[in-house]
């Protein structure tokens, strides 16, 4: 994007307006641009250009990470705890709980009983009948995964962990071969990396083009 610079340049200062803006692309490029104050969580603008739409956030993004909690720095927390992000529990809980390990004296050993405790029997069948046993990339290794939950919580850990690697691995290749026609076949580790940077770029510009209202439109983000 020939603005690319001139973006950069928006995205290191300290506070944003309309009018600063504005001067900045009068300035590198030599052209008008319509700037729209936007809100998406935080304060922004919204940038049309010949080239598309750009958003940039009002104060620089390392600033707000400092001055706000993020889901993504509980996720980070909770990465170094090896706990899973559970889905059926609220933010807040899972705020409280977290910190609440990592400030117990053995927080590892803590993490531990909060995952089991939390993550009953009823919970995880839950899952597999909602979500596991209807989906197109796991389905066909339905019995695997059902016997993978029994096997866990007969006490038999690792078993339950090594039979179904190779099923997330079967599980990712089948997303790939339905949403980026890669051919299921291909065990190259190499082309398994790419495919999976590929929907995982797909799933982020497309979440922000929903969270911005902007669809169809070409997008920038800061």
């Amino acid at each position: 994007m020939k603005y690319e610079k001139t973006l950069k340049s928006l995205c290191r200062q300290p506070k944003l307006s309309v009018i600063q803006i504005e001067a900045m692309f009068r300035k590198r490029n030599s052209v008008e641009v319509t700037v729209t104050p936007k809100n998406i969580g935080r304060d922004g603008f919204e940038i049309e250009t010949d080239e598309g739409v750009c958003f940039v956030t009002e104060r620089p993004i390392q600033f707000l990470n400092n001055k706000w909690g993020r889901v993504t720095g509980l996720q980070e927390r909770m990465l170094d705890l090896a706990i899973p992000v559970p889905l059926y529990m609220g933010e807040g809980t899972v705020v409280g709980d977290i910190y609440r390990i990592n400030n117990s004296d053995n927080p590892t050993s803590e993490a531990n009983l909060w995952l089991h405790e939390s993550f009953t029997a009823e919970i995880a069948v839950a899952y597999f009948n909602k979500y596991l046993s209807v989906s197109e990339s796991f389905k066909e290794y339905k019995s695997i995964i059902f016997e993978a939950i029994e096997a866990y919580y007969f006490g038999l850990d690792h078993i339950a962990i090594m039979s179904l690697f190779p099923v997330f691995e079967a599980g990712l290749r089948n997303i790939q071969a339905k949403l980026l026609n890669s051919d299921v076949g291909n065990v190259s580790t190499e082309q398994f990396d790419k495919g999976l940077k590929e929907l995982l770029l797909d799933w982020g510009v497309r979440g922000s083009l929903n969270i911005l209202g902007i669809q169809g439109k070409g997008i920038t983000l800061k």
